[in-house]
């Protein structure tokens, strides 16, 4: 947050889209003793909506029925960096005028799991920012080609 509790709001609906601040130090607290911005992270979707719209004055731009708010500035979070190595390892086989290529493929051969994907729904002590897929585990692939 900054030293004047400003957020910036982005509000989307029937094709349209406005930004607007607002100031979270005069929204309205829903129980005594809670900060501001523990109200404004805490409360479900129709909550910020109805106390965003007290502040801006009017409903949000083009009806919207929420706002999406920016816990975290775009850019500067990233999950786990992602690493794969993978082996291959193949002979060539020639007997009876047969020439076969027998081989196996190694994947993820230093299995690495880190997180692909998300979850970015925030939800006061819920599972914010928990992988939502990881990269597949080691496995193999036994091949064989028989050219005659």
């Amino acid at each position: 947050m900054n030293d004047h509790q400003v957020v910036r709001v982005v509000g989307k609906g029937q094709g349209m889209e406005s930004a607007d601040e607002v100031d979270l130090a005069k929204a309205p607290l829903k129980y005594e003793g809670l900060r501001y911005d523990e109200v404004w992270i805490s409360e479900a979707q129709e909550r910020m909506v109805a106390a965003i719209a007290p502040i801006l004055g009017r409903p949000l731009s083009g009806g919207a029925a929420n706002a999406t708010v920016n816990l975290i500035e775009p850019g500067t979070k990233y999950g786990e960096r992602v690493n794969e190595l993978h082996l291959r390892i193949a002979k060539i086989l020639r007997f009876s005028g047969l020439r076969t290529n027998v081989g196996v493929d190694i994947f993820n051969i230093i299995n690495a799991a880190p997180g692909l994907s998300y979850n970015e729904n925030f939800i006061a002590n819920g599972p914010w920012l928990t992988p939502t897929t990881v990269m597949t585990a080691r496995f193999a692939k036994f091949s064989a080609q028989i050219d005659f």
